[in-house]
């Protein structure tokens, strides 16, 4: 009986009080038409944490209305009786399958404040609210495919905004790399046995609240070191870094699929964390023993191609050179910006070569960093043939979040090596 008087008393407010007149809140709207009044359930967390069990919440209820650039209503919860007038935009998500609420961060009129909320195309709607200067949450839902349907016919401006970011300023998220796979291909290239060592890592990143249907994304970071197996001279190498993939987890009770598609991940380099990459080969000052140097990078240009470099003409460029016993032709990639070239002078060859990008982002799927030309010389050695390993090693900045400010959530560090045979 309470419930339904509070119940009766909201409805009464909502029809005579006035609180959702336009004449009062005058600001234009870009979604003049779309209008709704909900009776919501939700819940009262008053002190969300980290793999929080919910068992302290309570259970609240409310009218909510959104109308134009207003969302308006009254609250129960906790026996606390509170007013929303908020000011709000709606756009479309470029992370999942829905709308956004995005709340006036500036905007003080009373107690409750807005951190996001969640329209689903499927019907289902979540919005999320806290009170000011409080840690708590107040969790609100209601289902309304019409309203999804309404959305759909009206042109609403793309942002890159997730659906449980609002979440990680509350209660930090879960975070974990997971290495999924190593191994190698062989390519054949210019009658040279060519190989790329690579090694695949998994970043995840879980909601924490609520834990009883948390949400998970993930991003597949690729790293490679490819060149000749064989080296009797000079021969060319490169290293790439890679956005493997990415996307959401969906979980089906028992089983789990991965569904692909662009999130908030990116693998970003800065001056505090560039993305680095080492190469080294062996060499020792000892009689007998090999000593390799690379000697120079033909080419410090980053692809943001979605396919690597042509096949098909650098194993035209390979057969000549290896035809002719010539040091490799170097080749150009087609894509993306250009970084000052790196310049190894004269008698500075080293037996490594380090190199960091502070200025970069990789944040689609399938786009990736590649340094070619990586020239490597079998200085000197025995007179028989011996096999040593050549290693690449990198540390690759993850970041999650909008694009305009995200978040350092992990360093995927790795390394990949090739067995290389020295010939004389």
């Amino acid at each position: 009986m309470r419930r339904r008087a509070i119940f009766i008393l909201l409805l009464s407010l909502l029809m005579f009080g006035g609180v959702f007149s336009n004449s009062v809140y005058a600001k234009p709207s870009f979604i003049p038409k779309i209008s709704v009044t909900k009776f919501v359930l939700g819940i009262y967390d008053p002190n969300p944490t980290m793999n929080d069990d919910l068992r302290d919440t309570k259970k609240t209820f409310g009218i909510l209305r959104i109308q134009g650039n207003k969302l308006t209503g009254f609250l129960f919860y906790d026996w606390k009786l509170k007013r929303i007038n908020k000011n709000i935009r709606i756009v479309e998500s470029e992370y999942f399958d829905g709308y956004v609420i995005l709340f006036d961060s500036t905007d003080a009129e009373n107690e409750i404040r807005g951190l996001q909320g969640n329209i689903y195309k499927n019907g289902k709607v979540w919005i999320f609210l806290q009170e000011v200067g409080k840690r708590n949450i107040i969790a609100l839902s209601f289902e309304d495919k019409q309203l999804v349907e309404k959305f759909s016919k009206i042109k609403l401006p793309k942002e890159k905004i997730d659906d449980i970011s609002w979440s990680f300023k509350i209660v930090p998220p879960r975070i974990s790399i997971q290495d999924i796979g190593s191994g190698t291909e062989i390519i054949a290239m210019g009658g040279v046995q060519q190989r790329c060592s690579y090694t695949t890592k998994t970043v995840y990143i879980v909601s924490s609240w609520p834990t009883n249907s948390p949400t998970t994304y993930y991003m597949k970071v690729q790293t490679k070191f490819c060149g000749p197996t064989i080296l009797k001279s000079t021969d060319e190498y490169k290293v790439i870094v890679k956005n493997l993939d990415e996307g959401r987890i969906v979980s089906y009770g028992t089983s789990y699929r991965e569904i692909s598609g662009d999130t908030a991940f990116e693998i970003r380099g800065s001056s505090s964390r560039p993305i680095d990459i080492k190469v080294t080969v062996p060499y020792k000052d000892t009689p007998n023993e090999v000593q390799d140097l690379i000697i120079r990078v033909s080419s410090s240009v980053v692809n943001f191609g979605y396919n690597e470099v042509s096949w098909a003409i650098k194993w035209a460029a390979d057969l000549i050179t290896w035809a002719l016993n010539l040091p490799p032709i170097p080749t150009k990639a087609t894509q993306g910006p250009t970084f000052p070239p790196i310049i190894i002078e004269g008698g500075e060859e080293k037996n490594t070569l380090a190199v960091a990008y502070n200025n970069l982002n990789i944040g689609v799927p399938g786009q990736f960093l590649q340094v070619e030309g990586i020239v490597i010389r079998y200085n000197n050695g025995p007179s028989y043939d011996v096999t040593r390993r050549f290693y690449a090693l990198y540390n690759v900045p993850v970041y999650y979040g909008p694009s305009s400010n995200p978040s350092h959530v992990a360093d995927v560090e790795t390394q990949c090596s090739l067995r290389v045979t020295h010939t004389n």
